[in-house]
């Protein structure tokens, strides 16, 4: 099985980033995983990906065990 991560929009009209799972080599779809994130359109959806990276990017990484909430 393959697999890669797509845009999909929803019947309400919100877009979602997905991961959409092949079947073999070929490019029929076999099923898609719940939306990782959601934005009201492609736009915001990627500007907030980019966010998202440049913010990981930018702080080093957290342990559980050194949040005390």
């Amino acid at each position: 099985m393959t697999w890669n991560y797509r845009i999909i929009r929803n019947k309400k009209g919100y877009v979602g980033l997905h991961e959409v799972f092949y079947n073999g080599g070929s490019k029929k779809i076999k099923g898609y995983s719940e939306p990782i994130l959601t934005s009201e359109n492609e736009k915001e959806l990627i500007g907030d990906l980019e966010l998202m990276l440049k913010d990981c990017k930018k702080h080093q990484s957290l342990s559980e065990s050194e949040i005390k909430i």
